[in-house]
């Protein structure tokens, strides 16, 4: 299973006061600590910042104060910047090298366990040929893209890994690939996202199940068709200080999404306090221990990845969207 760092009570470092144009050390303090939500919040802003002078006049005096007009002074920077932050080729990479790696015939029951997940009878039988990946968006990308962080690869043994920890730990795969991947595995959060903004460039992201708040980049063609105001229903992760959405992302509205998450949250401490009772047992009369914030962390995201397949099934289903091809 993914890994989860804890949330709460983080410390947090003093954030210098920096120019409008330095969204690159920005972005390179998010890198260092992704969960930093002081320095998170200052990137996106600036970031906005930064769309809103790109849309205005390049001789209008820049905003940092310089008195300079602003094509020559924070322009290239923010360009720079902007560019970094809605650029999803290094993504597209990753992923084009993990379904190359998750083809081995090693990890061929995985890939019928996820398929059968998102694709219920419509997924191969163990005589039929695995799908072909000419579709960038067929659904059983989907699946293969959720089961990266959420399956075991060898069957549950003990000390089992998912795919991106084995991928980050093969000795043939690339060091820059490898990094994007434990970025992946570590930081990745599953969660129900309330939007709260059309793309300006990026996306400000809520969870209603744990508060968490996120400025990340969403390809247009992932938004297209549907309002600004919704939940997303998936994961995202950062990389290279980024926070970014993958394809397995499904669209509802924010009633549905607050129904969802009331009816996790429910299931989400009962299995806690039931864990917790089996694995702890408390002296005669002690009340039984809270989970512990990273203990919360961990279950929230996991159980709204492990529903994410299983939302096909509901009556008021959300629409499943692909994130950009990559072509």
């Amino acid at each position: 299973m993914a890994r989860a760092t804890g949330l709460a009570d983080r410390p947090h470092r003093d954030v210098p006061d920096l120019p409008p144009g330095s969204i690159e050390e920005l972005q390179r303090l998010s890198h260092e600590d992704p969960f930093d939500e002081v320095v998170h919040a200052r990137y996106g802003e600036a970031l906005e910042s930064a769309h809103r002078a790109a849309q205005g006049s390049p001789g209008a005096p820049c905003r940092c104060g310089s008195g300079r007009p602003y094509r020559a002074c924070c322009q290239a920077r923010d360009r720079r910047g902007l560019r970094r932050f809605t650029e999803r080729r290094p993504l597209y990479r990753l992923r084009d090298r993990l379904l190359d790696y998750f083809e081995d015939p090693e990890f061929e029951p995985v890939r019928r366990l996820a398929l059968e997940a998102w694709l219920g009878d419509e997924a191969p039988g163990p005589d039929e040929d695995m799908p072909a990946r000419e579709d960038p968006d067929a659904p059983h990308l989907f699946a293969y893209e959720w089961a990266f962080s959420m399956l075991p690869v060898h069957g549950g043994a003990a000390h089992d890994h998912c795919l991106l920890e084995c991928f980050a730990s093969n000795p043939d795969t690339p060091p820059v690939f490898a990094a994007h991947a434990l970025d992946w595995l570590d930081g990745g959060r599953w969660g129900l996202w309330r939007c709260s903004s059309a793309p300006a460039p990026g996306v400000w992201l809520t969870d209603l199940l744990s508060g968490m708040r996120r400025y990340v980049s969403i390809p247009p063609e992932q938004m297209q068709g549907h309002p600004a105001s919704m939940v997303a229903i998936g994961q995202i992760f950062p990389m290279d200080g980024v926070w970014r959405t993958g394809g397995a992302l499904a669209f509802t509205s924010v009633d549905m999404g607050a129904a969802i998450a009331a009816t996790l949250l429910d299931a989400r401490d009962e299995l806690l306090v039931e864990q917790v009772h089996h694995r702890e047992r408390p002296r005669r009369g002690a009340p039984p221990r809270s989970p512990s914030p990273e203990e919360l962390d961990q279950a929230t995201s996991w159980m709204v990845g492990m529903t994410l397949p299983r939302l096909s099934g509901l009556p008021e289903k959300p629409g499943s969207c692909a994130a950009a091809a990559g072509q």
